[in-house]
């Protein structure tokens, strides 16, 4: 099939452009109350809890009723042992809100410090994933983070 190909559908143009229109909406609505900056502020607490090897101030950034709280606890009990990493929230970007929810894009970097143990090899990446969160005691708390994909980021090389 080509792009012209009469049998390939594609989408309506006032489809397209009322998604966008009513997710800006949406965003901005979440945006104005001041919640979007507060999720970001909580996304950068897990990943500063992390850092510090502090699993309740981590598991603190998730909604008390997300049922993933839990598995990460789980992982963090894991690896936190075994891997020492510093990760860094690079870009943050709501993309829709509704009620009590917002979904953001977020990309995050993480690497190696120091020597790390043995046993583990740890390979320094950057993470893009979706993020989703619910309010709180009229804060935004983590529900679920969602990993889309994982690059490696190569040493950089000096002359």
């Amino acid at each position: 099939m080509t792009a012209s190909d009469p049998a390939r559908p594609r989408p309506s143009l006032i489809a397209v452009v009322a998604g966008v229109v009513l997710g800006f909406v949406i965003g901005s609505m979440f945006v104005n109350r001041g919640d979007v900056r507060n999720a970001e502020q909580a996304l950068r607490d897990n990943l500063k809890a992390v850092d510090a090897e502090d699993r309740q101030a981590m598991i603190a950034s998730f909604h008390r009723e997300s049922p993933f709280a839990e598995q990460a606890g789980a992982i963090f009990d894991q690896v936190a042992p075994r891997v020492d990493v510093t990760a860094e929230l690079v870009s943050f970007e709501p993309i829709a809100a509704d009620g009590d929810l917002m979904v953001a894009r977020y990309v995050q970097r993480t690497v190696a410090e120091g020597e790390g143990s043995a046993d583990v090899t740890f390979v320094d990446n950057q993470i893009s994933g979706l993020a989703v969160f619910r309010m709180q005691d009229g804060k935004p708390r983590i529900w679920v983070t969602v990993p889309i994909e994982a690059t490696e980021i190569k040493a950089e090389t000096t002359r």
